[in-house]
């Protein structure tokens, strides 16, 4: 497949071409129009994921609750229903780039090995509230 413009500017090692005004301009219209979507909607969501994570990670027991008061609470109910819904969506991301790019492939990157888990720990989390305390 023809390279674009910015791919080539980055296979030649040209980078001081993107300071015109025409690469300038060009590489400003791909992140309005393509860029910039992608990434405030990625950021909004792994932000949703950490704070469920957070929230579910609270130590409710520390009152010494037991394991029927952790499970009929707010804050449990809420954050275990929004890991668990959002759980099937982080996983088709990681699922889609191992069937891009081969699983080893996939898995040379240290972010993918973090992401991957990162989505094991997010299944992990409720049940340990209801490991015994010692």
């Amino acid at each position: 497949p023809p390279l674009t413009v910015d791919q080539l500017v980055v296979k030649h090692k040209r980078k001081e071409l993107l300071s015109t005004p025409l690469l300038r301009s060009l590489v400003g219209r791909k992140w309005r129009d393509f860029g910039a979507g992608v990434f405030w909607r990625r950021t909004a969501q792994y932000l949703f994921l950490v704070g469920a994570a957070f929230a579910n990670s609270l130590d409710l027991r520390a009152g010494g609750a037991d394991p029927a008061v952790v499970a009929s609470s707010p804050v449990f109910v809420v954050s275990t229903l929004a890991l668990l819904g959002s759980w099937p969506f982080f996983f088709s991301v990681e699922s889609a780039g191992v069937r891009r790019n081969g699983l080893a492939a996939n898995f040379g990157s240290a972010w993918n090995v973090l992401d991957a888990g990162h989505l094991l720990a997010i299944l992990a989390l409720p049940p340990l509230h209801f490991l015994p305390q010692q």
